[in-house]
This record gives C-alpha cells, sequence and structure tokens, in this order.
C-alpha cells in the first residue's frame, strides 16, 4: 500500500478509535473543541479529492478509468466519513452555536454534517433531513444547504429538483447540464427565498448558459437521459 494512502487509512481508525472513546463518556464532559478537530479532518477528506473532478473530466473525460479511479477513493472516503459523522449525529445530534458551557463551536461542524449527508446514500440523506430541518431553524446552518439537500433528495428518487442546484454530466458528450427542474419559470423565485443566486449565475460556473426557454424544450429528453442511467 502506499504510504500516503496507508497514513490516511490509519489517521481514519484513529479517529474512530477516539470516537469511540469519547462516546462512553457522559455527554456534559465532552470537550466539543476535540470533536471538532476530528469534524475539521472529515471535512478536508470530504473535499480534497472532489476538487480533482474537473480537472480529471477535462483531461480525461467523465467516462474515463481515470475517473472510474478517482470515484472509488471517493466512495471509499465517504463510507469513512458517514461513519464517524452518524455517531456523532446519534450520540449529540446536528449541534452547533454554542456549547453546554457557553463555549461558540461555529458553522464548521454543521457544514461537515450536511457535507457528509449530502454525500452519502439516498436513505441516509432522508433519515437525516429532518435533523436537517430542525438545525436549520435553530440556526446552525443555513436554509441554502438545505436546499441543496432537498434537491439531491429529489432526484435520487427521480423526482425533479425544486431550486436547481444538481447538475450533472453527458458522458457521451462530457457537457454539463441541469438535471430535472420543476416548474423552470419560477426557480429564481425559490431560490430567492432560500438565500441563492439566480440560475444563470449559478450554472455559469458550470460552463452553462441559463435559457430557460431552451430548458423546457429540453426538459423531456434530459429527463429521460436521465432517468434511464440511474438504477
Amino acid at each position: 500500500m502506499h504510504k500516503k494512502h496507508l497514513f490516511k487509512s490509519i489517521s481514519f481508525i484513529l479517529a474512530l478509535l477516539f470516537l469511540s472513546f469519547m462516546f462512553s463518556c457522559k455527554k456534559d464532559n465532552i470537550d466539543y473543541s476535540e470533536i471538532k478537530a476530528i469534524l475539521d479532518t472529515v471535512y478536508k477528506n470530504d473535499q480534497i479529492h472532489r476538487q480533482k473532478i474537473d480537472n480529471i473530466i477535462k483531461t480525461y473525460g467523465a467516462n474515463s478509468k481515470e475517473m472510474d479511479s478517482l470515484w472509488k477513493v471517493i466512495r471509499h472516503v465517504d463510507s469513512v466519513n458517514l461513519i464517524i459523522v452518524e455517531n456523532i449525529l446519534e450520540q449529540y445530534g446536528w449541534f452547533g452555536g454554542k456549547d453546554i458551557n457557553g463555549k461558540i463551536i461555529g458553522g464548521k461542524p454543521s457544514a461537515t454534517f450536511f457535507l457528509v449527508i449530502q454525500h452519502s446514500d439516498l436513505e441516509t440523506q432522508q433519515k437525516y433531513l429532518p435533523m436537517m430541518k430542525d438545525a436549520v431553524t435553530k440556526g446552525y446552518i443555513s436554509g441554502i444547504d438545505l436546499a441543496y439537500l432537498e434537491d439531491r433528495i429529489a432526484v435520487g428518487q427521480k423526482k425533479r429538483q425544486i431550486y436547481g442546484t444538481q447538475v450533472g454530466i453527458d458522458t457521451a458528450t462530457n457537457q454539463p447540464f441541469v438535471l430535472p427542474l420543476v416548474d423552470p419559470d419560477n426557480v429564481d423565485e425559490r431560490r430567492k427565498k432560500v438565500g441563492l443566486s439566480t440560475m444563470s449565475e449559478y450554472v455559469s460556473h458550470a460552463g452553462i448558459t441559463w435559457n430557460v426557454e431552451e430548458y423546457k424544450k429540453q426538459l423531456p429528453e434530459i429527463e429521460q437521459k436521465y432517468y434511464n442511467s440511474v438504477e
């Protein structure tokens, strides 16, 4: 095994062992700064490989062996991250703001919870959706993140997304496209209510020019193509 991968594997195991120790303690004796440190590592591991996606797609293509290899690494990291995050969520819930001693925890743990749940399987996303909605109500996380999760769940269920946050890649052309969207004419109004930018601005970062009339014409084909590609 490559030294870098061995180091990462060991660090994950140590993190899990440390979590196991903490969970044997009473909640009021827990130092949240230690949990934050672990979640910081989870956050970095979630993002480090995903930051390579765009470059690999541009260089080798979305359907290349290089992209397949990267997804295998990402799925492995996601599975380990989920074990850690689920243990924390089950023990302490979706925490944020301040701890029981009035010490500011901040928003990073909530952002990490969101990312890991967002990148998990559909069943897990649905399981923690109510907890995330409650976290939004308490101000631990923004409505923007909730919109992303709701859209992810919708497309996972082969339904049309609400806010247009989910973009796919056509493996035949390597071109990005907006996944099936309900009521495209009023999507900007829905996005504005949760704090998202306009569709035009949002998809421009993916190299897409947003034209609602063209999208509506293409929607039946997009929907059929996407749903046929999902098991």
